[in-house]
């Protein structure tokens, strides 16, 4: 629900910087992951103001993360605002996983399906 992405979004404003680091055991990396991905699942209903937080924390997610569970995850919660300023934001992170800026990076399947979402998200808003 919209209440519960809101919510969730405030658990992952505070822990996003936490999540970005290097070297964080793996339960803490679950955690960063659960909270990245959550979002996505409540923000059809959710006002637009909502989606353009969760747009913004998992973007900064798709770009710095060094986990690729979780920049798979942004990139969802990503094409889940159905905004189109973030899908640039995706070409971008497909860009960076091309060129080998993520070690290790996405396998190919899911950078077509990164790609897919972009193009999602290129035709535009679907919501007010």
């Amino acid at each position: 629900s919209a209440a519960v992405a809101a919510t969730v979004l405030e658990g992952l404003r505070a822990e996003v910087e936490r999540c970005l680091s290097a070297d964080l055991p793996e339960a803490a990396i679950e955690v960063c992951v659960w909270l990245t991905y959550t979002p996505s699942t409540g923000l059809e209903a959710a006002a637009r103001g909502v989606r353009a937080k969760a747009g913004r924390l998992a973007a900064q997610i798709a770009l710095d993360a060094p986990y690729p569970k979780m920049r798979e995850v942004a990139v969802e919660t990503l094409a889940a605002t159905r905004l189109r300023k973030h899908a640039a934001t995706v070409r971008a992170v497909i860009a960076r996983e091309r060129k080998g800026s993520f070690d290790p990076p996405n396998s190919p399947a899911l950078l077509k399906r990164f790609a897919q979402r972009a193009a999602r998200l290129e035709k535009g808003d679907s919501m007010p």
